[in-house]
């Protein structure tokens, strides 16, 4: 996966058929975060929160037009909120075709993150089934939660 501070979002926009607005960015450098280690998921209150000038209707508006290109997707948790997090597919940011990877919830700090575990490692579906999505969440303590510990 490329580092978030590498990522041209304006250019990533463009090739998405998606205009390049200056919320639309703001929504994607705050969806990379502080730790450009680990991609993690937000809810739209977080979001809301760290973009302190935005209303909360601009920002799910983008979020909607990023799930609708697969610029974002939804993970689904034990928390109860919605949470989006980037779609990133090997060492791509948007990528096309079935959405398949790990999420890490911890139970202290209550973040998601995104793991890259290989589609080869998630089960094989029997005949006749066809998943274009697999929601597999893991729960523990995160890296950052094991150091404060």
């Amino acid at each position: 996966m490329e580092n978030c501070e590498s990522i041209d979002f304006e250019k990533m926009l463009a090739e998405a058929d998606i205009r390049p607005t200056a919320m639309r960015i703001l929504v994607l450098e705050a969806l990379c975060g502080n730790n450009h280690k680990w991609l993690r998921a937000y809810s739209l209150s977080e979001l809301e929160a760290s973009l302190a000038h935005a209303d909360k209707s601009s920002i799910f508006r983008a979020l909607t037009v990023f799930l609708e290109h697969n610029i974002v997707h939804i993970v689904e948790d034990k928390s109860g909120q919605t949470k989006y997090a980037l779609t990133t597919c090997g060492e791509h940011m948007h990528c096309q075709g079935p959405h398949l990877h790990a999420h890490f919830h911890c139970h202290i700090c209550n973040h998601t993150y995104c793991l890259h575990i290989e589609p080869s490692s998630f089960p094989k579906l029997p005949e006749g089934f066809d998943a274009d999505k697999v929601s597999y969440v893991a729960e523990g303590i995160c890296p950052n939660c094991h150091k404060i510990k």
